[in-house]
């Protein structure tokens, strides 16, 4: 948004949503009443957000009632680091279509470090005046719709629609009165659809569950707060000498009291994990059984997740002094009035699903509200974020039974198949095309064929033009008229090389006839072709110095007792005159692929039009090759 004026970050999406605050509120109770908006929104996402693990940041929302200049109305404001699961970011998308097409009237607006990226997910849709420059405080959410404020092209759009770059007020107003007039086309909307149709299942079948080897108090604490795996992974993956250092000890989780236990993952965070190299030192406790064994992954991922959660405690500025401090706060008191707001909202959403207060579905459903709540409501106190200040709140509030535990690893169900970690070139191009929104097998077949270059390339070039222009494959506009005989005879005489007997009468009349008598011609042929040969093969000579050659594909050339195939070829000169030009043996000549060379050159060419204009896709287009992510030709 252009009233901040900040540099936005990598990997990083900003999102605000702007509630219609009633005219009969005051001043004075805006931030209240953003405050039970707030409430309600969380609550309403409740069932979505409980469980949820994060990649780095979870979904936040917190009170913004001042803005810059007045430009900006009263809203709440949240930012998420999504890292490398860029799906967090796209499940931030879906709930705030979720959240706007459930209560009216409010509008939100999402960005990250690329801007608008809704416009780039349908940038084959977008008007073509929209682009980054023009789309500033035009690209919002509301009613479950992308809603663009577009530029005025007649006086009475500029009376509804503003000109310039719109202050996010301005925006929003305009956008409340004349929604009408700033939706999106059917065709962008389903475009971030495609994107968006699979939440909320897709983060449910996002998940991976696998048995691990973990110290007893790790176990606990995912036991506790399942979402504490991610900070523990990125942790160990983003690990340095220091954090190293620090686990030599192992003061808070110690490989004697490993049990098994099933830990939720994330699959970005599980191929992360399971991609890191790692071998503990020799002197450590830590003692793995052979990489053949079957029980060799479990122990390696539960040592990997240990020390995880050993560097989220070493860094701690003092883990004795957080001792102190927040001994007792994961337990902190949740009540007061904006508790019950919450509480009696995710009640009417049917959070509890039915059960009985009191049971033991009920109680682990109030304890995970109760967790949530603390870490997006209740957030007075500032270091309560830190990990591993909550893993050490956590291990001084549980119960820790070794022996309940490894009872419980002998009865846990089966883990999940990880086979894919393993993707085929066929599941690779699946997704591309799924992505791209080529659904037709056939269509994906028939998308591009590389044999269409060449074919058409040899077509266009048999084709026969005239000083008017070339003439390309498909081009009916008449017939060339062409003398091949005068055509061959010109070019005989050019090649004559001012033969100094003959310098002095023609042997073609103005019609290309020959006058000479029929024993002058081979032997002017031959001193031509003689002339010719020479000139080829000090042509040879100097190319041989250069890297010309390299630029050409080769075919490929069957060795057979240290020479090459009998299907090597002769250079130019030795096909000129294989009497006075010395062979040359080349035992390494290798044909040149002019298919090969000709689709190579092209399709280079084309990349480096980065998806725009150009000479490449013109010439393509015109031969009537279809050329991928291009317009069809009008």
């Amino acid at each position: 948004m252009a009233e901040q004026k900040h540099v936005r970050q990598e990997d990083v999406c900003e999102y605000f949503l702007f509630p219609l605050v009633p005219d009969d509120v005051r001043e004075a109770d805006v931030e209240e009443y953003l405050e039970k908006e707030q409430e309600l929104y969380l609550a309403y996402l409740g069932d979505l957000l409980v469980d949820y693990i994060w990649q780095i940041e979870p979904f936040n929302l917190r009170v913004v009632k001042d803005s810059s200049a007045g430009t900006v109305p009263p809203h709440l404001y949240g930012r998420t680091h999504y890292g490398d699961n860029v799906d967090d970011e796209w499940f931030i998308v879906h709930m705030l279509y979720k959240l706007t097409d459930n209560f009216p009237n409010l509008i939100a607006k999402i960005y990250d470090a690329d801007g608008e990226f809704l416009l780039i997910e349908a940038a084959n849709a977008i008007p073509k005046w929209l682009n980054p420059d023009t789309s500033e405080n035009r690209i919002f959410i509301t009613g479950g719709n992308l809603h663009i404020v577009r530029l005025p092209h007649t006086p009475a759009e500029r009376r509804a629609l503003p000109t310039g770059t719109p202050t996010v007020e301005i925006a929003v107003n305009c956008i409340r009165q004349h929604g009408d007039m700033t939706l999106a086309s059917p065709q962008v909307q389903s475009a971030i659809l495609r994107r968006t149709a699979s939440f909320p299942q897709k983060a449910e079948q996002s998940t991976h569950r696998v048995h691990c080897y973990v110290p007893a108090a790790v176990a606990a604490v995912l036991k506790h707060s399942p979402g504490l795996v991610a900070p523990a992974v990125q942790a160990f993956c983003h690990r340095d000498p220091v954090d190293m250092k620090a686990c030599r000890i192992m003061q808070h989780f110690r490989p004697g009291t490993r049990v098994l236990a099933e830990v939720k993952f994330t699959k970005c965070l599980y191929a992360q994990l399971m991609k890191q190299k790692f071998h503990p030192e020799r002197k450590s406790d830590w003692t793995l059984p052979p990489p053949k064994s079957s029980k060799h992954k479990s122990y390696d991922l539960g040592m990997k997740l240990a020390y995880g959660f050993e560097i989220l405690c070493a860094q701690c500025a003092s883990n004795k002094a957080g001792r102190e401090v927040n001994a007792g706060s994961a337990q902190r008191p949740v009540s007061g009035v904006r508790w019950q707001r919450f509480l009696a909202a995710l009640q009417q959403k049917g959070y509890f699903r039915g059960e009985l207060e009191g049971s033991k579905l009920y109680t682990q459903l109030l304890e995970n509200a109760k967790r949530y709540f603390n870490k997006t409501i209740n957030t007075d106190d500032s270091f309560y974020d830190e990990p591993g200040r909550q893993i050490l709140d956590i291990l001084n509030t549980v119960d820790i039974n070794i022996e309940e535990m490894r009872k419980e690893g002998n009865q846990l169900p089966p883990e999940d198949d990880d086979s894919w970690l393993d993707l085929t070139p066929e599941q690779l191009d699946d997704m591309l095309c799924k992505v791209a929104g080529i659904e037709d097998p056939q269509e994906k077949k028939d998308a591009f064929d590389f044999s269409q270059v060449s074919e058409s390339m040899k077509t266009f070039v048999d084709k026969v033009s005239s000083h008017e222009g070339a003439e390309f494959p498909g081009d009916d506009e008449g017939d060339v008229q062409f003398e091949a005989n005068g055509f061959i005879e010109s070019m005989t005489k050019m090649f004559e090389f001012d033969d100094p007997e003959s310098s002095n009468s023609s042997d073609m009349d103005e019609y290309g006839s020959d006058v000479g008598s029929d024993e002058e011609m081979p032997a002017k042929g031959k001193k031509a072709d003689k002339k010719m040969a020479e000139y080829m093969t000090a042509m040879d000579r100097e190319l041989a110095k250069t890297t010309v050659g390299k630029s050409f594909e080769k075919d490929p050339v069957a060795i057979s007792n240290g020479k090459a195939s009998t299907t090597s070829k002769p250079t130019m000169a030795e096909m000129e005159d294989d009497d006075d030009i010395d062979n040359l043996d080349d035992d390494d000549f290798k044909p040149v692929n002019v298919d090969m060379t000709v689709v190579k050159n092209l399709l280079q060419s084309y990349a480096e039009q980065q998806g725009l204009a150009g000479p490449a896709s013109n010439i393509l287009e015109t031969m009537g090759v279809k050329v991928p992510n291009q317009p069809p030709k009008k």
